[in-house]
């Protein structure tokens, strides 16, 4: 490389000189020494001595430049290398390299057993040592569960899977199913009323919910695709792509599912399940109200804001509370909590009303809890409605 940089660098040189009449030419005129162009104690007549140290310092910058550009050319080669192991670039140890090695490993051979879930965990610690591996990241995707109309993209910072719904690009995190207490506590600060209580054990499998609210984008790009009556900029606060869409109905949302299919409300039990995220507090991050979670009356502008602008919740959903109210598919019944099935439960097969839940930017910060029920009627179109989608895994 520097070799040929090096005689690339003479031959341009020389084909210069070559074609410069001042320098062929004018050192020499009529054998006697041109004082304009040789140095005053150059004895030699017709100027060599001139011309040898021209070509020496030619050939030292012209080595200096091929040095230059053969350890820039290295060094470039050294960064990608280093990036292209999934390190990031930085050095790892032997034992380091050792650990990653034993865990993929491992990794491996729970994955051929069928143990995804011990398999993950193995990938997780060998992405501690090697964050970006690209062997790591293709076993994950590999043994992730395929779900009907999503596409596996990563693991959240929160830990937990996300997918991206094919048909809208909406993402989807799974959620992992279990079992928690769902109504509202009694005693202070709690709940008195028969609408959400009494506290009832409920248990749920594996499902899907959006990581925020379904937005004018998404909306937008379903709607126009219909080609139907439906509006597809039915905003009041009509915005940037990101911010959520609300004026719209119950039934609205069921134009938008169908059309967008593998999709779906959630269902009331879930949403609770989901936006409690393994909490027993009045809100997901404690009982007291918190900007930094929630856009409600004190802080949102008499306005809808943008998703994602508020910290999430332990499973990385955003705007579970507040930004704009979420229908959900259950119609509403003030005694369900009293008979409602322990696994799973769908709501009542019939009702006037439709459950909605999570407040919104209008609200005081006490409709904006986990636990409390809202309910309305499936045709109502307000600022402070929206939705967000669940998806079932199979």
């Amino acid at each position: 490389m520097t070799v040929t940089l090096y005689l690339m660098f003479i031959h341009q040189t020389t084909k210069k000189q070559n074609q410069n009449p001042q320098i062929k030419t004018n050192n020499i005129s009529n054998g006697v020494n041109n004082p304009e162009l040789m140095a005053p104690d150059t004895p030699c007549p017709g100027g060599k001595r001139h011309k040898r140290r021209f070509y020496m310092k030619k050939t030292l910058i012209g080595l200096m430049i091929a040095l230059c550009a053969t350890f820039l050319f290295i060094n470039q080669f050294n960064v990608f290398s280093q990036h292209g192991d999934g390190t990031g670039g930085r050095q790892i140890s032997k034992e380091d390299q050792a650990a990653y090695q034993q865990h993929m490993a491992e990794a491996k051979r729970l994955a051929g057993e069928g143990k995804n879930d011990e398999a993950m965990k193995e990938i997780d610690k060998a992405l501690n040592y090697k964050p970006n591996d690209p062997d790591a990241l293709a076993l994950q995707s590999k043994i992730t569960p395929k779900i009907n109309g999503m596409v596996f993209t990563e693991k959240n910072p929160q830990g937990y899977l996300e997918y991206r719904h094919k048909r809208t690009g909406i993402t989807f995190i799974l959620i992992p199913g279990g079992k928690f207490l769902m109504g509202r506590k009694p005693g202070p600060g709690g709940g008195e009323g028969e609408i959400d209580n009494p506290p009832h054990e409920v248990i749920l499998s594996d499902f899907l919910m959006s990581k925020t609210e379904v937005t004018q984008g998404a909306w937008r790009k379903i709607m126009k695709e219909r080609k139907d009556k439906t509006d597809d900029s039915p905003s009041f606060f009509k915005a940037e792509d990101d911010f959520p869409v609300e004026q719209v109905s119950w039934e609205d949302c069921q134009k938008f599912i169908e059309w967008s299919k593998d999709m779906r409300l959630p269902t009331e039990a879930e949403w609770e399940y989901a936006c409690r995220a393994e909490t027993s507090t009045n809100f997901y991050w404690g009982d007291d109200e918190d900007v930094e979670y929630m856009w409600f009356t004190k802080n949102s502008g008499a306005k809808t804001q943008s998703t994602k602008n508020r910290k999430p919740n332990s499973y990385g959903l955003y705007d579970m509370s507040g930004n704009v109210a979420e229908w959900c598919k259950d119609w509403y019944d003030a005694k369900y909590y009293y008979n409602s099935p322990k696994e799973n439960p769908q709501g009542p097969k019939t009702g006037k009303l439709k459950v909605m839940r999570g407040g919104a930017w209008k609200s005081d910060a006490y409709p904006c809890r986990s636990d409390v029920r809202s309910k309305i009627d499936p045709k109502t179109r307000s600022s402070e409605i929206g939705f967000r989608c669940a998806s079932d895994v199979k």
